[in-house]
């Protein structure tokens, strides 16, 4: 079975998190160096932190837990990570030995405010289901005020399947999101029907 298909299939949202960690060692070829740098976004998020003197944030969606090691180690910044599998974030925390990361919801993203800023790596598409995103905004705007929201996301060159009601491309993210734009890059590569996006959000 595709690692895929234990998260979007034909359309639906899926969501087998746990059950795509505990059958499938490397979902995304997190493991591999190409897997952050040879992606656009991910530097430029990085980029980012630096560019505006992030200090520490936490990152939601971390997998593996291996771009919130990069992005320790790139940034100098205090960086932990959380992810909705308890397989996921046991093999990180075995991976980065001196290293935080958390197993939850996004539900509860308000219990990591102390870390001031926040990060969304490629998980937006999963958490559309009963307005989570909503509600994660809202959260956000509470516990994270005056801090910075960086999201990344891919969109399909070919139009979306899923998710159509919220927004379709990076531009309807955006308009979407409550809080203030600072920053963006959208990159497409020859050959490739993915948009790697990355943008910055003041949370005022």
């Amino acid at each position: 079975m595709d690692y895929h298909d234990y998260v979007i299939k034909d359309g639906e949202f899926v969501g087998k998190f746990e059950e795509m960690y505990s059958s499938c060692d490397d979902p995304w070829y997190q493991t591999k160096h190409e897997n952050v740098l040879g992606c656009t976004s991910k530097l430029v998020s990085a980029s980012y932190i630096l560019k505006f003197g992030i200090k520490e944030i936490i990152e939601f969606g971390c997998g593996l837990g291996f771009y919130t090691s990069f992005l320790r180690d790139f940034t100098g910044a205090k960086v932990a990570g959380v992810d909705i599998s308890e397989t996921a974030i046991r093999k990180a925390k075995k991976y980065f030995l001196d290293m935080d990361f958390f197993c939850d919801d996004i539900e509860r993203l308000g219990k990591y405010s102390e870390y001031k800023n926040i990060m969304f790596s490629e998980l937006t598409w999963y958490i559309l289901e009963d307005n989570k995103l909503l509600y994660a905004f809202e959260n956000i705007a509470k516990y994270f005020k005056g801090g910075y929201f960086i999201h990344n996301l891919q969109f399909y060159e070919k139009g979306q399947k899923y998710g159509t009601d919220f927004f379709t491309n990076l531009a309807g993210f955006i308009k979407l999101c409550p809080f203030e734009l600072i920053s963006f890059s959208e990159t497409r590569y020859p050959g490739s029907e993915n948009i790697e996006t990355s943008c910055i959000f003041k949370i005022d």
